[in-house]
């Protein structure tokens, strides 16, 4: 058998072992199935290289590494298919007369160095410059997608990633202190090192401009950036100038000059000089975790090494602390995180993050005579800002997709809010492309909306921890952050949040008051007989606390300002709340949520803040919605004996196949209340208006209607009938919207009511004009209107009809909706026939 027919029997071998080796990104390597020209490359990687004769630093460093014991020469001569990223020898000879490193000849380099140029300029795997940037696609047989990548996982093993870091090097937080003074401490990166690159076919297809290129690659060193031509391709912002030369076992590509591993965004912005504020905002949100696999892994290839290594892992949302021995709680989590970890290397190939990072004269400017003045006078100085507080104002300048946020899409770039951060190209000092992101260090600061929302004044007091825990929990600081929106917002401090009655525990026949607590982003309940005073227990269930509190918020947010001198003001949960502006209309201010009125007591403002968007009202307690049911309500004044006898004993009757009539008030199927309920108020707001028991009997004595038990008396046919008539005569006296004397004005407005028409299927209406301080009601037959009467106080009555989470009261523990509505007495009765 002859030469020729030997090497074409190796690649159809050859070719078959690729085919299962390769993923669907990975180039089908041109030379698989045919003999390549000795002229076109040599037998191997290595052969190639040194056949060339400018590569003799290049092989230096793959003869001198070692792999499984022997030289990685070996590798590159013979086994594995492998894509090569290398410096000539004149790359390498500009590299040590200028680096940043102090390397001034080959052997300055360390091991460590030396074996990152290798393996962080090499994939495992065969890839044709073309085929870099694509994704295999999905399906049976799916072609490769084009375009997408922009990131390779290099060959440059995690374990290569160990580092010893002095004390000096080590954050400056209570987490990482422990480890001070212990000879330092071993970290190893978040995930593998990566690759991005920059290729014509994916520019094209993610829309990655000229523009955005050369911004991309304005460096301190290059702060004219590099103009992009169609055809170049970078790694990182090293230019290939020879591209995918084929050899047997993979391709090379030269780069313009050599390269050190470049570091994770975190690491960069902590080597940059004017970036070192920013710094210790970022490092206040990281600890060191134990990282036991790799800690063995690097033992087994060091024997003698005995030390721990850790990760240095940023906080982000649902992260549990780490315990004394650095490994997660599994219990507590992080109070205070960051959008995303800007040290993680994460496996994404087709995005990465961004972080805009402010100069340090650009942190002083804002600090200082900038509008984070404001900052300066609550806490004095950077140091004294709180974590909560510092967390937004880092995590603002992070975004989680470079896609989106490459040069040229600055202004499209929307706070979570969706108002724009109004991000400029000419505030971009320089930019650096690092392993896992982009950074832009940028001569501005962008402050958080919630520093100037109605949440502002919560997020930024020590005393507002646990409403700032609910606000999150409950997911209500997208709505207060609304810039679009008026609100004023009713806020208890820590301190006060004591006076919670439970309506759940009143159901049950023993009436508590809970005390809130704060810990470590942590909220407990403390509950106590509300009679005795005695300790009842303790709550801890995060479901049962986030109901309560966001039931809270929800009754503390009046959209819209109040300021027009009413008396009531709706509540975004559909609460009313009663304001007393004897004692001031600002600090002084005496609020009642209807609840607090139940208990003899008033609620007053202790301070104030005007933000962008509304008032921020601190108060000394908490506003209480109405514990009383329009049930409870109808049923303790004797003045509404006759309506309430009636809705009480309405009911429903089956004759043949038709029903008749209904019920007012009942215990629903769906849960139980602290009373029987109105069984057609669905999660609203109403009116009821309860007649005179003059008017009633008058309306009785005329035929209008008939009692329960006179019903019962007829026959069978006029039974039905009568119950009807009886049950849409009382319905017709509960309207939607809660109208209040004192609340917003109308003049002959029309409100539905809870009667339907049987002949078009639409409610009845009633027409209401509210002076603010006389009401009348007129019904859609006209006629004279009936007025709510105001001598004896029987008008403005809030009530609540609460559906507890069980149909059993004892079972019940949280609230699962509500109606609220407000009872009128009227003289005469509403009447639509």
């Amino acid at each position: 058998m002859n030469m020729n027919m030997t090497r074409k029997n190796f690649f159809y071998v050859y070719l078959l072992f690729l085919t299962g080796m390769f993923v669907a990104c990975a180039d089908d390597y041109y030379y698989n199935d045919k003999e390549p020209d000795k002229d076109v490359l040599g037998d191997n990687i290595y052969d190639y290289l040194k056949s060339d004769g400018n590569f003799t630093y290049y092989l230096r460093i793959v003869d001198g590494v070692e792999d499984a014991g022997s030289s990685y020469a070996e590798v590159l001569k013979k086994t594995g298919t492998k894509t090569v990223f290398v410096a000539d020898d004149k790359a390498f000879e500009a590299f040590f007369k200028n680096n940043p490193y102090g390397i001034r000849s080959f052997e300055d380099l360390t091991v460590t160095q030396k074996r990152s140029i290798l393996f962080a300029n090499m994939l495992d795997d065969a890839y044709l410059l073309e085929m870099m940037s694509c994704i295999p696609g999905s399906g049976t047989n799916a072609r490769p997608i084009q375009g997408t990548a922009m990131r390779r996982p290099s060959a440059w093993a995690l374990l290569e990633s160990v580092k010893h870091k002095t004390d000096d090097e080590l954050p400056n937080n209570p987490y990482w202190n422990k480890y001070k003074n212990k000879n330092g401490v071993y970290t190893i990166d978040y995930g593998r090192w990566t690759m991005v690159h920059f290729l014509p076919p994916q520019m094209l297809a993610q829309g990655i401009s000229g523009d955005d290129f050369r911004y991309l690659m304005k460096t301190e060193e290059n702060p004219e950036g590099i103009v992009w031509n169609k055809d170049d391709a970078y790694i990182f912002n090293v230019k290939i100038v020879k591209k995918d030369i084929a050899c047997k076992n993979g391709y090379i590509n030269v780069l313009e000059k050599l390269q050190l591993p470049y570091d994770n965004m975190a690491d960069y912005i902590k080597k940059n000089k004017e970036t070192s504020m920013f710094v210790t905002f970022m490092e206040r949100f990281c600890a060191p975790y134990y990282s036991q696999n790799n800690t063995q892994a690097y033992r087994n290839l060091n024997p003698d090494f005995q030390d721990r290594i850790y990760v240095n892992q940023f906080f982000t949302e649902g992260l549990f602390e780490p315990d004394e021995n650095g490994l997660p709680t599994g219990s507590t989590s992080v109070a205070n995180y960051l959008k995303f970890d800007p040290s993680q290397n994460t496996t994404s190939q087709t995005d990465m993050g961004v972080m805009f990072v402010p100069t340090d004269k650009a942190l002083d400017d804002y600090f200082n005579k900038g509008a984070g003045v404001f900052l300066k006078e609550s806490y004095g100085s950077w140091e004294n800002v709180p974590d909560n507080v510092m967390s937004l104002l880092v995590s603002n300048h992070m975004q989680r997709s470079f896609l989106q946020a490459t040069p040229m899409r600055f202004n499209k770039l929307e706070d979570i809010t969706g108002v724009s951060l109004n991000i400029k190209t000419e505030d971009l000092k320089y930019s650096m492309i690092c392993s896992n992101g982009a950074v832009y260090v940028m001569n501005k600061v962008y402050p958080p909306v919630e520093y100037s929302s109605v949440q502002g004044p919560v997020v930024l007091n020590n005393n507002t921890r646990i409403m700032d825990w609910a606000i999150r929990k409950g997911e209500f600081n997208l709505y207060l952050l609304s810039m679009i929106n008026t609100f004023s917002f009713f806020v208890p401090t820590d301190d006060v949040l004591n006076n919670y009655v439970s309506p759940v525990s009143i159901g049950k026949g023993i009436p508590e008051r809970w005390k809130f607590n704060y810990n470590k982003n942590t909220v407990t309940a403390t509950t106590y007989n509300l009679a005795t005073g005695d300790s009842t227990g303790f709550i801890s269930n995060e479901f049962i606390l986030i109901n309560i509190l966001s039931d809270i918020i929800d009754n503390h947010i009046v959209v819209g300002n109040i300021d027009d001198g009413r008396t009531y003001y709706q509540t975004k949960g559909g609460a009313t709340i009663k304001l007393d502006r004897s004692g001031g209309s600002g600090v002084g201010l005496k609020l009642d949520g209807g609840g607090n009125g139940e208990r003899n007591e008033k609620v007053t403002v202790t301070k104030t803040y005007n933000q962008e968007n509304g008032m921020t009202y601190l108060t000394d307690k908490i506003m209480l919605t109405p514990t009383k049911s329009v049930y409870s309500i109808l049923q303790e004044h004797s003045e509404f004996s006759e309506f309430y006898a009636l809705c009480r004993d309405v009911k429903s009757l089956k004759i043949g196949d038709e029903t008749f009539g209904g019920t007012v008030f009942e215990d629903l199927s769906v849960g139980i209340g602290i009373t029987p309920n109105v069984t057609f108020f669905n999660t609203y707001n109403y009116t009821v208006y309860v007649p005179t028991n003059a008017a009633m009997q008058q309306a009785h004595d005329a035929g209008r209607y008939k009692t329960p038990e006179e019903i019962e008396s007829l026959d069978l046919e006029d039974r039905g009938k009568e119950m009807q008539k009886l049950y849409e005569f009382l319905r017709y006296h509960f309207q939607d919207n809660s109208i209040y004397i004192g609340g917003e004005t109308c003049n002959d407005k029309w409100y539905e009511t809870a009667t339907i028409n049987p002949e078009n299927k639409k409610f009845r209406r009633l027409w209401v004009t509210n002076s603010g301080s006389t009401m009348t009601v007129r019904s859609e037959k006209g006629g004279n209107p009936a007025k709510v009467l105001t001598g004896n106080g029987l008008y403005n009555l809030m009530a609540r009809d609460y559906i507890f989470n069980s149909k059993v009261i004892t079972s019940a523990n949280s609230i699962s909706t509500s109606s609220f509505a407000v009872i009128h007495q009227i003289d005469a009765i509403l009447d639509f026939k």
